[in-house]
Formats: C-alpha cells, sequence, structure tokens
C-alpha cells in the first residue's frame, strides 16, 4: 500500500468522525433548544397512567374527558393520590354492610380533583350503592348552588327521585343542595334512585343525566363521573323485579249482612280508641314511635271519613289496609291489626272478610302470618329489612 492511498484512507476516517461530531452537536443543540421551550417530558410509553374514567356504554358523547385530552392543566395532578376501593353495586356485598347503606368509593380520576383539595380528604357522601345510581362532579372552580335549579326542576317534573350532595368546606361535610341557599361546592354527589313503585330507571334517563353533569361540570372546569350504565341498568331492573314480589298489600273488610249499615260515629270512637289519628285524605291511620304507619282504616264505600261529618255517616263496610314491606315487626303489627278488625266486626256486628267476601278464620289468618313471614325473610336476606329506611325509599 503506497502513500497515497493511506492518505486517503485516513481521510476517509477524518470525513466520517467529522459528520458524526457535526450531528451529536446539532442533535444537542435541538434537544437544548426543545427543553428550553417546553419542559422536559417523560416518554409516555414507559409511564404508568393510574387515571381511569368507565365510559358510558354505547354513548361516545359521554365519555367524560380528563385533562390530558381537552389540553387543559391541573396542578392537584401533581399531587400523589391513593386509589380508593370500588364498591360494587351487587344485593349481596350491600347486605353484608347493614341497612344503614353503603358509602360510595368513587374511583376519582386525579385531574378532576381541585388543587387545593385531594379525593381522599373527602368522607364519603350520605349515599347508598344498592338503591342509587351515583355521580361524582369534581371542579376547579367553585359551583354556586344556584346552578342546580334548572336541573333540579327537570328531575322534579320527570317524577325520578334524586338527591344532590355538596361537600361545603364551612361545614367540613356533605349537604343536601338547595338553589336558594348561597353556598358553593368543589365536590358534588348526586343520587338517583334506582328503583320506586314507578319502575326501574331506564337508560335514556341515565344517558340525560350524564350529560347535564358532565355539561355543568366542564362550566366549571370539573369532571363528571359515574360507573358503567349497563351494570346499573341491570341492578335497577333486578332490584324493580325483586320489589315487585315483596310489594304486598293486605286488606282486612268488615261488611254488614243483609244491607245493614254502620254508624259513622261508632267506627270513629273504636279507631280513636285504637290510637288511630284521621288524616286529610279521610282515612284512619295508627302510627309506630318513629310516625311512620302500620295500618290504615278506610270507608269501603266512596265517600271518605270526614270528622265533621263522621256522625251522620252510614257505610256499608270498612277496610283495614297492610302494606307489607313498609312495617317494622310486621308479623306481630299484622297480628295486631286483624285483632282490631275482629273486635270491630264484633262491635258492628259485621263479618270479617278478605277482598273476595270470605269469611276469615283462624286458619286462615295463619296462612297470611306464614306468608308474612317469607316476605320477611326474603327482604332481610337482600339488605332491605320491611320498614326500614331503605324499604321506606323503595315503596314510598
Amino acid at each position: 500500500m503506497n502513500s497515497l492511498q493511506i492518505s486517503l484512507i485516513v481521510l476517509a476516517i477524518v470525513a466520517v468522525i467529522a459528520v458524526l461530531v457535526y450531528n451529536w452537536m446539532q442533535d444537542r443543540k435541538y434537544r437544548n433548544q426543545w427543553t428550553a421551550t417546553f419542559g422536559q417530558q417523560d416518554d409516555i410509553l414507559l409511564k404508568h397512567n393510574d387515571r381511569r374514567i368507565d365510559p358510558i356504554v354505547n354513548d361516545p358523547d359521554l365519555v367524560p374527558k380528563n385533562r390530558e385530552e381537552t389540553g387543559e392543566n391541573d396542578t392537584a395532578a401533581e399531587e400523589p393520590i391513593e386509589p380508593r376501593e370500588e364498591l360494587a353495586i351487587t344485593c349481596e356485598e350491600t347486605a353484608s354492610s347493614g341497612e344503614a347503606g353503603s358509602a360510595y368509593a368513587a374511583e376519582i380520576p386525579v385531574d378532576a380533583v381541585p388543587a387545593n383539595r385531594t379525593a381522599v380528604d373527602l368522607p364519603p357522601p350520605p349515599v347508598d350503592t344498592l338503591l342509587d345510581f351515583i355521580i361524582e362532579i369534581h371542579a376547579a372552580d367553585a359551583i354556586p348552588s344556584s346552578a342546580f335549579k334548572k336541573w333540579m326542576d327537570s328531575q322534579r317534573t320527570e317524577g325520578r327521585r334524586v338527591r344532590w350532595w355538596g361537600y361545603a368546606s364551612n361545614f367540613a361535610d356533605w349537604i343536601e343542595i338547595s338553589p336558594w341557599r348561597e353556598q358553593e361546592f368543589n365536590a358534588v354527589t348526586i343520587a338517583v334512585q334506582l328503583a320506586d313503585r314507578s319502575g326501574a330507571i331506564n337508560d335514556g334517563q341515565l344517558i340525560a343525566l350524564g350529560k347535564e353533569a358532565r355539561a355543568l361540570a366542564e362550566e366549571f372546569k370539573g369532571v363528571a363521573n359515574w360507573r358503567d350504565i349497563g351494570a346499573v341498568l341491570a341492578n335497577a331492573k333486578e332490584l324493580d323485579q325483586f320489589c315487585v314480589e315483596v310489594d304486598v298489600l293486605i286488606g282486612l273488610n268488615v261488611v254488614s249482612p243483609d244491607g245493614v249499615t254502620f254508624s259513622g260515629s261508632m267506627i270513629a270512637e273504636m279507631a280513636e280508641a285504637n290510637d288511630m289519628i284521621l288524616n286529610d285524605a279521610g282515612v284512619y291511620q295508627r302510627y309506630n314511635d318513629r310516625g311512620e304507619v302500620i295500618y290504615s282504616l278506610c270507608n269501603h264505600d266512596d265517600t271518605p271519613f270526614s270528622a265533621e261529618y263522621m256522625s251522620d255517616l252510614a257505610t256499608h263496610g270498612v277496610t283495614l289496609l297492610f302494606e307489607v314491606p313498609r312495617v317494622d315487626n310486621g308479623v306481630e303489627m299484622f297480628a295486631a291489626m286483624a285483632r282490631f278488625g275482629a273486635q270491630l266486626a264484633k262491635t258492628l256486628d259485621g263479618k270479617l272478610v278478605d277482598d273476595n267476601i270470605r269469611s276469615l278464620s283462624a286458619a286462615s289468618m295463619e296462612k297470611i302470618q306464614t306468608q308474612l313471614t317469607e316476605i320477611y325473610r326474603q327482604m332481610e336476606a337482600r339488605g332491605i329489612p320491611a320498614g326500614g329506611q331503605r324499604a321506606l325509599r323503595l315503596f314510598n
């Protein structure tokens, strides 16, 4: 190899090294410019993301957006938040938690939490995961109570049982939101009852609620969060079917024989002696110590009872009514009503019969009590004991 070839090889090596050095210097220059302009960036493929928001089924418009999608920043996202335990809305799990109702521990996205308060700081809102569909709103800007007026009015018009809770910092607790009250909230919980005597809530109602919640949250720089609607609807349907099965009304009738009428004055005297009170609807009712109705006495004819006209009233019969799921200690309370019915029949010289005008014997009463015992057993197993707060909500 002569000197010319050696010189050419050395020049080629120097040229390659020069190109590599130049590329390295250019790359470093642009990296420094990028960092000065945009700041240090993490590798998004390696960074674990704990934030998750469950979407509404079959409605992409209702998937709550996190701040990375909208381009907004939240200083609270930099604060570590420990995940909170999720509670499935199942009858078995809720039944084991007792009548008071399970606290709703929702999974709160980090970016939904205002900068001055993290989700774990708040006590659980007073809601019941067995009975309610729950929406949580966390906003950076305080939401005034007046902002809920239109929404509340529309829900009353639709006949849905909705409760609105806001976390009040000055009380350090959740309070029911009233539009007329001058109060502001960064955290709001909306609880919609899944079922009542009008039936189960439907998907259209839940979707509408989700849209309203997201619109309100976005107005105040917040995020609305809710659970999977498909599972909620299945729970609502199951709960409604159970309610249909146990929503029993027992009627005992005292009727007059051969067309003879009963005296209104005597009926009033016996009802009042039995600690019954005449309400505005013209029905006598007996109450327990908590002010809840145990059983009722109404006119078998079309005319309601009236304190003013009881002395002039003449009727062919009266009816005692017992709402099974709304009465605590129901077997004993039904027995008390049956005794009062027998006393009425004896005093009025009438006959105690069922709705088919069949005489009620001791064996008939025992059969009814056996059926009652089974209904109450089912309600206890479901976590909805008769006469409890859950039952009073469902069978209102």
